[in-house]
């Protein structure tokens, strides 16, 4: 017996929406205010602000949980505390009882105002202060929360050197971004030009 293209296609897809809409495995952290919820019927389901977003997206909440900014993790924080949209979040959610696959999330521009409701540049600069994360060459030492105020340097954003939902070496990240500008790998300016 063969199935049809469209039976197939089917088939590929109701699989796919419960596989993806599985309940996260309770022996993993998750991040605060976010818990592994039992299977969810897409037909019953109604996205709301206070609702969990872990059984769908699982890897979003883990990667949270785990990430380098224990400030998010230990707080009381949840989705919304960065992705504070809730009309756009709304609408993306608004076809979930066609049971579609859960897609890759998009990616969205988190503006600097975002982090700086809970954390202070100036507060961020005297924690790191002493730090030696950023050396060139010569050894010189840059803070990366008081980066001198150039044109180049206001472009940078938190999320240049920051992320949440992607593995990533925030030092690797953070020097390739300042290698883009001091590409002789020196932060004196007079080096160069």
């Amino acid at each position: 017996m063969t199935l049809s293209a469209a039976g197939f296609t089917f088939c590929l897809f109701v699989a796919l929406a419960l596989v993806g809409c599985q309940s996260t495995p309770s022996d993993r952290a998750l991040m605060p205010g976010i818990a592994a919820a039992e299977q969810i019927s897409p037909q019953d389901w109604k996205w709301s602000p206070d609702q969990e977003c872990a059984p769908c997206h699982s890897i979003e909440a883990h990667t949270a949980a785990a990430s380098a900014c224990t400030d998010f993790s230990d707080a009381s924080s949840s989705c919304l505390t960065c992705h504070n949209v809730e009309q756009e979040l709304t609408v993306a959610h608004e076809d979930i009882r066609n049971v579609k696959p859960v897609s890759d999330l998009q990616q969205v521009t988190v503006e600097k105002e975002v982090c700086t409701r809970c954390h202070t540049i100036a507060s961020l600069a005297e924690r790191t202060a002493d730090s030696v994360a950023l050396a060139d060459n010569n050894g010189v030492t840059i803070n990366p929360h008081a980066l001198l105020k150039t044109k180049g340097h206001s472009e940078i954003d938190c999320t240049a050197c920051h992320t949440m939902h992607e593995s990533s070496d925030r030092l690797e990240t953070s020097s390739k971004m300042c290698r883009e500008c001091h590409h002789a790998d020196s932060f004196e300016c007079e080096s160069c030009h």
